[in-house]
């Protein structure tokens, strides 16, 4: 079975006491043309659904019948074919050193500490301003030693340079309202072929990782009041598709982060295609989407803090999320 080289695909599918795992392999770049094909599991139903959802549409149906079929003393595996699964011998749970899951976890954990370590290092650096030059920091021993009670400049630079979470937006509007999740894919299918689904997720993304691209979305007095935004993936995927571009071409855009001049076109008329499904849903105002943009939490801070969201899967890769202000 044939995949991409920017997407894993999933090989085994297996269920012993009551827990199901997805075996999923991806090749990892080595160099610029040599790709090591690795593999990590996935364990639970949501995980394994939503994975599929991003990287092999074709197989959830498939994959949720057999989820659900399954009973909790049964021991059985099944294979890829083609577009389903046929049984295979039974592979064992025990001896697998990680998960995906556990892998990523990991890596959040690790982050959250880097960035933490970041911000002390950024305050005692700041707690160094404006010191008297020859000036001299007491050792804490020493001042304890003395009987001094010290309060270290760092925890009083901190203090007095903590950042305040942004207070809620005051708006004299009501949020927009989501859009029906088949009235989505309907558009995405118009715009594509109907191999293409796409599938209602938690609100997962970040806006970081993976970036994106925005359309910000105006009512008639020009207020913006939400918008619409695409990964760098789905961006690719779905506007390559109207353009009938070339495999090769999208995947050497994926990798390099970059869409063409051409897809980023595409892209803006993709977004405002779906607009249409917000402006069909009742009590909403008549919104009209921009052309795409880089998406920047900087540069539109309210993303941090929408009213309204609508997250989506796209079976060809990445995501498309909706947005109310």
């Amino acid at each position: 079975m044939s995949y991409s080289l920017e997407r894993s695909r999933a090989v085994l599918l297996f269920h012993q006491e009551g827990t199901w795992s997805l075996e999923v392999e991806e090749l990892v770049r080595l160099n610029r043309n040599t790709f090591r094909p690795k593999r990590h599991r996935l364990l639970g139903r949501d995980a394994i659904l939503h994975h599929l959802a991003i990287n092999q549409g074709v197989l959830v149906g498939p994959t949720k019948r057999l989820l659900d079929g399954g009973l909790a003393d049964e021991s059985f595996s099944y294979e890829v074919r083609g577009e389903s699964w046929i049984p295979a011998p039974p592979k064992e749970l025990v001896k697998t050193p990680r998960t995906g899951q556990e892998d990523a976890s990991e890596e959040a954990a690790i982050v959250r500490e880097i960035l933490a370590l970041r911000a002390r290092v950024a305050s005692l650096e700041g707690s160094l301003v404006g010191l008297p030059a020859g000036a001299v920091v007491a050792k804490p021993g020493a001042a304890a030693a003395a009987g001094e009670a010290v309060a270290p400049a760092a925890e009083a630079a901190e203090a007095a340079t903590a950042p305040e979470a942004p207070p809620p937006e005051k708006l004299d509007f009501k949020p927009l309202n989501m859009p029906p999740p088949e009235a989505v894919l309907g558009k995405v299918q118009g715009l594509t072929d109907e191999s293409v689904t796409v599938n209602k997720m938690d609100p997962l993304w970040d806006f970081q990782d993976p970036p994106g691209y925005l359309g910000l979305l105006h009512d008639d007095s020009g207020t913006v009041r939400g918008g619409l935004a695409m990964d760098l993936r789905a961006t690719v995927r779905l506007a390559g598709a109207m353009l009938m571009e070339e495999e090769e071409d999208l995947v050497a855009q994926i990798e390099a982060g970059k869409p063409s001049d051409d897809v980023l076109d595409a892209a803006s008329e993709v977004l405002n295609t779906l607009t249409s499904t917000v402006n069909k849903v009742s009590g909403n105002a008549h919104v009209k989407v921009d052309a795409v943009k880089s998406l920047s939490l900087e540069d539109d801070p309210w993303l941090k803090q929408t009213r309204s969201r609508l997250d989506f899967a796209v079976s060809v890769g990445g995501y498309i999320t909706f947005l109310g202000r």
